[in-house]
């Protein structure tokens, strides 16, 4: 469906806006939450400064509610128990006197034997599992155990209270009277004495204390405690809700610094990057990579900054931004992902609770290490390489910031060391697992990928090699002259390289109608009219196309083979039925004769043009020297520009003039002539056998 280049345009600004607008809103709701740096120094330590409160907020007071815990602890008192050996001595001799003694027969005419060695029985597990206290351990063991029907209040020495009776049957009183007129032996019971000690002090509850902004909490020269610390967690939790609330000042102060970036990231990328993030795909791309750091950054802040634990609050250098210039830089450019680099370290050093200083540095040297580490990357393992060189990088920031600080080497310089490094790890392993995603999504293609399509046991290569020998040597050596021409105006080399070596895969359909591949000394087209051959000639671009979509070669390479050649005319065929049909030149159709394009709209599908051209043209020729060559590479750059075959892609003057100097002096080298050999005037082997050997020399 054919679309117009004015809705097209449309659609472009409409897209543009939207995502202006959403990156907007989320880098001003991003700004808003962001955490509150307050420095938590370590316990022990001596404060150097004073610490004022900075808002209402009230903490955990571990102090207050410690002295408020071993204080209760101190109201519970002894507990007793009965002496177990002599409560198993009594139940043998009240079973005993029940055998010896029956006058219970009479007193008891219902029971049996049975009934009161049970009730004798239960009777010992009743006072096995009894224990006593004073009334003020009652009290305290009633908070939490609200039956407590197994402690009693501990009455005169050596005597059973009569409360431990109530409730029990008529059928005990006979055996009750005999167990309480022994003197009993009670001993204390420190098992059960710890037990009732902890579920006291567990049963006090937190004490939280409130502080008014203004308040001093830490003095100068103080020694910090563990209050201290609370304190100032608490004063950072209060002061993060504070801030991230609906605050309609901080709110707009977002929004303008959100503005300020978003317009700093437009008027630079419009100066210096418009060629090269001029889609609102490649807009898109650089959103999402943006935003996606960013994202990750705040749930790293969440996790570094808010989180609880110890080993979290000694992490201080946060690695985030080498992510993301690892990305921009094998998904675009290196020079782009400097200067995104640069902004993403501003914007979060602003935006996150760490230190600025620190978070800053150790992020831009990291960020700039891993871009130019990046630069001739071509495998996907090489990207750990790159960022060990990173941690490296980092390695040498935090050492020295250990040394301005005064402290060398100690526990939180090697956390931190450890933490960059597995921060770097985990940035590699997720680039890796990303990259793939991201090329796929937003049809970008990278080095590591071209690296893929250049093996030559690729199916298309190989038959290209096999079927067609000659073109498959004539797109290696256009290949040198475009990745050397594209090299000398800083365009992507290894895509012109790869894409001339797919540039004229449509000949596999007719390989023997091409005359690079006529090896017999025949010519095919003796015997087809100069407009049949010219359309089988012009069938190689549709047909290549055809097969880089059934192979699914990435888009840039197809635009490449179907673009090399623009609209230019065959000329040969061309000329060839002008002399047939003598003097009447209108009736030949030049648009017959014209391939159907499109021009190149990149500067590799032009460089590949001109280093096509030129390669086949200079088959012609015999030996000639630079001068020769670069007359003729400007005569047929001119032709080309004449029919206005660069009309469409941003090549300039001067990168047209270096492309040519690029293919004419790489030309030569390709073409140098070597020393003619000539007839040996004797027979080598007769040389050979007459000169003679290093021991008989003298």
């Amino acid at each position: 469906m054919f679309r117009s280049p004015l809705r097209q345009e449309r659609r472009e600004r409409l897209g543009r806006a939207l995502l202006l607008l959403f990156a907007l809103v989320c880098l001003t709701c991003l700004l808003h939450q962001r955490a509150v740096r307050i420095e938590i120094p370590e316990v022990g330590s001596i404060a150097p400064r004073y610490v004022i409160a900075q808002v209402d907020f009230s903490f955990p007071d571990e102090e207050a509610t410690d002295i408020l815990r071993r204080e209760a602890v101190k109201d519970v008192g002894v507990i007793y128990q009965l002496d177990q050996a002599q409560l198993r001595a009594v139940e043998r001799q009240q079973l005993q006197q029940l055998i010896s003694d029956g006058s219970w027969r009479k007193r008891l005419p219902e029971a049996t034997f049975e009934d009161l060695q049970h009730e004798v029985g239960q009777i010992t597990l009743l006072l096995s599992r009894a224990r006593w206290t004073d009334n003020r351990t009652l009290r305290r063991i009633a908070q939490f155990d609200k039956s407590s029907d197994w402690i009693f209040l501990l009455g005169p020495p050596e005597s059973l209270p009569s409360s431990l009776w109530e409730g029990r049957p008529s059928l005990d009183r006979y055996l009750i009277e005999a167990y309480s007129n022994i003197n009993w032996k009670f001993l204390e019971d420190g098992a059960v004495s710890r037990w009732v000690r902890r579920r006291v002090e567990h049963q006090v509850p937190e004490i939280t204390t409130g502080v008014h902004a203004g308040s001093t909490l830490i003095g100068q020269g103080e020694h910090i405690a563990p209050r201290h610390v609370a304190m100032l967690k608490a004063m950072r939790e209060a002061m993060h809700h504070q801030r991230g609330g609906m605050d309609f000042g901080s709110l707009f102060g977002s929004f303008c610094l959100a503005c300020l970036f978003i317009g700093l990231a437009l008027l630079s990328i419009k100066a210096y990057f418009s060629l090269l993030v001029s889609s609102l795909r490649t807009w898109s791309l650089l959103t999402t990579i943006a935003l996606g750091t960013i994202a990750v950054a705040k749930i790293a802040e969440h996790l570094l900054v808010r989180g609880p634990g110890p080993f979290l609050d000694l992490v201080t250098y946060p690695i985030l931004v080498p992510f993301a210039a690892l990305l921009i830089s094998l998904l675009l450019n290196a020079h782009l992902a400097f200067f995104f680099a640069t902004l993403l370290s501003l914007f979060l050093a602003v935006s996150l609770g760490s230190n600025e200083e620190h978070f800053l540095v150790v992020n831009l040297v990291s960020a700039f290490a891993t871009i130019l580490f990046s630069r001739g990357l071509h495998k996907r393992k090489e990207i750990f390489y790159v960022c060990f060189k990173a941690w490296f990088s980092a390695v040498l920031v935090i050492l020295s910031f250990s040394l301005l600080e005064g402290c060398f080497w100690s526990v939180t310089t090697l956390v931190d060391l450890s933490v960059a490094g597995l921060m770097l790890i985990v940035t590699a392993v997720v680039v890796i697992a990303v990259l793939p995603l991201l090329e796929g999504l937003f049809e970008v293609l990278t080095d590591l990928s071209l690296m893929e399509f250049m093996d030559p046991q690729v199916d298309l290569l190989r038959r290209l090699n096999l079927e067609a020998p000659g073109t498959y040597q004539h797109c290696l050596v256009v290949g040198n002259l475009a990745e050397a021409a594209a090299t000398a105006i800083d365009a992507k080399g290894l895509l012109c390289r790869v894409g001339t070596l797919y540039h004229d895969i449509g000949k596999l359909a007719c390989p023997h109608y091409f005359t690079e591949n006529q090896l017999g000394g025949f010519d095919i087209h003796q015997l087809l009219t100069p407009l049949e051959s010219c359309q089988v000639i012009i069938s190689h671009v549709t047909e290549g196309e055809r097969l880089a979509r059934k192979h699914k070669l990435p888009q840039a390479i197809i635009d490449i083979i179907r673009e090399h050649h623009g609209t230019t005319i065959v000329f040969s065929f061309y000329q060839k039925l002008l002399r047939k049909v003598g003097k009447e030149y209108d009736l030949v159709d030049p648009a017959l004769f014209r391939y159907k394009g499109p021009k190149p709209r990149s500067r590799e599908s032009a460089i590949v043009m001109i280093a096509d051209t030129v390669e086949a043209a200079s088959r012609s020729l015999g030996e000639v020297d630079e001068e020769e060559l670069t007359a003729m590479i400007d005569r047929l750059v001119q032709e080309k520009a004449d029919d206005g075959q660069f009309d469409e892609c941003p090549l300039t003057f001067e990168e047209l003039g270096a492309v040519k100097r690029a293919i004419a002096k790489t030309l030569v080298v390709t073409r140098h002539v070597r020393v003619r050999y000539e007839k040996p005037l004797l027979d080598p082997t007769l040389v050979i056998e007459t000169r003679p050997y290093p021991a008989a020399r003298k």
